[in-house]
């Protein structure tokens, strides 16, 4: 049975730039199966028929315009995968647009590289076994930050003189902040020769003005109302979050990685658990999960929905653009053997202080490397005579009160 094609609709009121689109996408006869609208109103029309796997906007037309359509489609379709591929996009109304798309694409815009974002996008979607999980995660916009950090940064952006580096570091610390930043900061509308992975550095890039305009939007920080629950703490999640992150680094600098993977493996130690924000905002996800001493289970979630937090979260990730590697160990942190690499890299790193992580907060201190690590990678990775060490430096870092008092 032949394989389904994906079904790509293109909206652009230039005849000329569909022409093109039509051309180009005959190499791709046996993959895709294009649909064309030349403004919004037409695209409505044939979403009323077809439901397609990819929307790919302009923002400019007439009646009906793009953000008039990403709205739509947002509303009624969230499952649909939502580009902007337009030339001519003032800050004001790029920014309106980076809550309704996926990803923000200039023109002119090879071919070649477009199917190869979309298709990265949409395997990814494809792990994700449960239909209606994906559909859910392809609709969220909003991750909860946390409150009293959200606090901090509306408070320094209101002051006389905000400090672009204060800012900076607050968003460092918060994993929807940080995530939401990097999406703008590495859309292609800013032409960067690559990818940006340190939230000061997106901050400076950004500049005040336009996190102001982000941060004091409503539609990019949600308020925390509504997604506390019994089953995670936000508060906990978080400090997970900064101490893996640290100790990520730490790792990272020790096995003689250099200072670009060094601040990959920090930045993956904040992002690797972004999936279970995610969770929070599915009414009844936690119902038929099973629990570890007040933690779920790894395995319960694969049993129940055929996916897990890791890969909820890398599909978020893949959808907002952020860099490859990211994704990657978002999606395997638990299980790095699974890329199939016997180097020691980033995803080692995030492994490692995750699962270090965890055992030095087992209240069983019997409990062995087996149980929170990848021993078969970090076999391959000739790296094993190096855990008693790294282990002590997981202690060191947990036990600093200075570290823990600024991060609770």
């Amino acid at each position: 049975m032949a394989e389904q094609k994906r079904k790509i609709l293109f909206v652009d009121d230039d005849a000329f730039v569909l022409r093109g689109y039509k051309r180009s996408l005959m190499q791709y006869a046996n993959e895709w199966e294009p649909y064309f609208a030349t403004n919004g109103r037409e695209a409505v029309q044939i979403l009323s028929q077809i439901l397609v796997d990819v929307l790919v906007t302009d923002l400019r037309m007439p009646g009906l315009d793009g953000n008039g359509l990403l709205e739509y489609v947002s509303h009624n379709f969230p499952e649909v995968i939502r580009f902007v591929l337009s030339g001519n996009i003032e800050e004001t109304k790029s920014l309106a647009t980076a809550h309704l798309a996926h990803q923000l694409i200039p023109k002119p815009c090879d071919m070649d590289k477009l199917h190869q974002m979309i298709e990265q996008t949409c395997q990814l979607r494809d792990v994700l076994s449960n239909p209606n999980l994906a559909r859910m995660v392809t609709g969220v916009k909003k991750i909860p930050p946390l409150p009293t950090l959200y606090a901090r940064l509306i408070s320094e952006l209101q002051s006389d003189e905000p400090a672009t580096r204060v800012i900076g570091e607050i968003v460092a610390q918060d994993v929807a902040m940080t995530a939401k930043v990097l999406q703008l900061v590495n859309s292609a509308f800013f032409g960067l020769p690559g990818a940006i992975t340190n939230p000061q550095k997106a901050v400076t890039i950004l500049g005040i003005n336009t996190i102001k305009t982000l941060v004091l939007g409503s539609y990019i920080f949600s308020e925390y109302q509504g997604y506390g629950s019994r089953y995670l703490s936000i508060d906990t999640l978080w400090y997970h979050s900064l101490v893996v992150s640290n100790l990520s680094k730490a790792i990272a600098q020790a096995a003689g990685l250099d200072q670009k993977k060094q601040g990959e493996a920090q930045l993956a130690g904040m992002l690797h658990d972004i999936g279970k924000l995610l969770q929070l905002s599915i009414t009844g996800f936690f119902q038929p999960l099973e629990f570890d001493k007040n933690k779920v289970k790894l395995s319960s979630e694969y049993a129940a929905y055929g996916t897990s937090h890791a890969e909820l979260g890398a599909y978020l990730l893949a959808l907002w653009g952020l860099p490859q590697t990211i994704i990657e160990v978002a999606a395997y942190h638990h299980f790095p053997s699974r890329l199939g690499s016997a180097q020691f890299g980033v995803i080692s790193a995030l492994h490692t202080a995750n699962g270090l992580f965890h055992l030095e907060m087992d209240s069983d201190k019997t409990s062995e490397f087996s149980k929170y690590l990848d021993l078969d990678h970090l076999l391959a990775c000739q790296v094993l005579p190096n855990l008693n060490d790294w282990r002590q430096l997981t202690r060191k870092m947990l036990d600093d009160a200075k570290f823990r008092q600024s991060a609770i």
